[in-house]
């Protein structure tokens, strides 16, 4: 132990509260009586960056690996008990035996497991995972969808996946509020073009798409009574239980959002995810006068807006601009070094012909200027007067933001869009 001793001596600088500290929390298992720990801190080819401890475990941290202890029990989740368990780990990743994690403040790190967790035994705790939670994986149905403990899964078979099982676990976190993710004056003016606009959020995976829509819904509805459909092909969104929200979820997008709109009658609009032929369909219900809300995911803004056009253009024949469908877009970026970071990166407003940044990288667009591009009437009314009592509401001062006339407008003519 004198080696172990020695490192967290030097990084923690307080021996004594670290030996009470390790006399805690050892010993889960032993190799030939010598306790697991021990034994791995004893091994000459790893050295520990980091030792972390989180609700009576151990993790240790590599420069590139989590080491993390478990034990056989009637756990339904087997090896990766410990790592559900950890609150800062939001994302886990399995394909074969290969297990990462996404943890809060250190990024994607692979996962060794002690004892060691064979594919089998992994791909066998899915397995009892899909039987507890009715998730459907079979010859016919090769990728399946579900929720379990807190945690959204993703199985895919191996015939499917490159002859190797897969599985994606994503935390079901508690749903931040707007002004969590974005400035109080940007909250308000999102907000404010959700309840008159066709909002599109872009970004690439993993960006925080769902969470920023999932957001505003939730604004929505704890500020205004109005009627809300969502339509989304795998349930991704936390939302309220109210009768004010009617939720679909199949695949059969087109016909679901069709169906929302001649018998549910909603004041909004919402999918979940806009892919392939539900762009269509999702245009045709913006153009019924509806506040609409989606996501799509694109690296930037003009890779989202040429796939779009090939997209419609392919399943109709139309050629006509994106941009005359679409009122808002907001861009979001996701960067991985040197920790994960998500954030709103540019929003615009379409005027028919050009695209207007109303944000950008922290710099808002003049008053002025939003409410020359903003509609006159909303589902509320004058949208100048509910976007007034939205800024009051979140008690925005314009002196605390960084606003000036922002120039980069974006034509069609730039991106080859005609």
């Amino acid at each position: 132990m004198n080696r172990f001793f020695r490192y967290l001596d030097e990084m923690k600088g307080n021996r004594e509260v670290l030996r009470r500290f390790h006399l805690r929390f050892k010993l889960l298992h032993k190799r030939e009586n010598t306790p697991l720990l021990e034994s791995v801190l004893h091994d000459p080819d790893f050295m520990y960056v980091d030792f972390f401890r989180d609700r009576g475990r151990i993790y240790a941290f590599g420069e590139e690996e989590i080491h993390v202890w478990w034990r056989n029990g009637s756990n339904p989740w087997g090896p990766l008990r410990p790592l559900v368990e950890n609150r800062f780990i939001n994302e886990i990743w399995v394909r074969g035996g290969e297990v990462y994690v996404n943890v809060a403040g250190k990024g994607i790190l692979k996962v060794v497991f002690h004892p060691s967790a064979s594919p089998t035994l992994i791909e066998e705790v899915f397995h009892n995972i899909s039987v507890e939670a009715a998730i459907r994986v079979d010859m016919r149905n090769p990728i399946g969808f579900g929720e379990y403990r807190g945690w959204r899964i993703q199985l895919k078979l191996p015939y499917v996946s490159d002859n190797a099982f897969e599985a994606v676990l994503t935390r079901i976190i508690q749903v931040p509020r707007l002004t969590a993710i974005v400035d109080n004056l940007l909250a308000a003016r999102l907000l404010t073009l959700s309840l008159s606009s066709t909002v599109v959020i872009v970004g690439p995976a993993g960006s925080g798409k769902t969470t920023l829509l999932n957001s505003i819904l939730s604004e929505i509805l704890r500020g205004y009574k109005l009627k809300i459909s969502v339509i989304e092909h795998v349930k991704e969104l936390v939302l309220p239980e109210t009768a004010l929200l009617s939720r679909s979820i199949g695949e059969d997008v087109t016909d679901l959002i069709r169906k929302a709109i001649r018998y549910e009658r909603p004041n909004i609009l919402v999918l979940g995810e806009m892919a392939g032929e539900a762009v269509i369909s999702w245009i045709e219900a913006s153009k019924q006068g509806l506040p609409t809300l989606t996501t799509y995911h694109s690296q930037n803004i003009v890779k989202a807006l040429c796939s779009m056009q090939d997209i419609m253009k392919a399943k109709t024949g139309i050629s006509t601009p994106i941009i005359r469908y679409i009122d808002v877009f907001v861009v979001l970026r996701k960067t991985l070094k040197p920790r994960v970071i998500r954030r709103v990166d540019e929003v615009y407003v379409s005027d028919g012909q050009r695209l207007h940044p109303i944000y950008i990288e922290d710099i808002h667009c003049t008053e002025e200027k939003f409410l020359e591009l903003i509609p006159r009437k909303c589902i509320l009314g004058s949208t100048a007067k509910v976007y007034s009592e939205i800024k009051n509401k979140f008690m925005v001062s314009l002196n605390n933001h960084n606003i000036k006339n922002i120039d980069s407008v974006i034509t069609l003519k730039k991106i080859n869009l005609k």
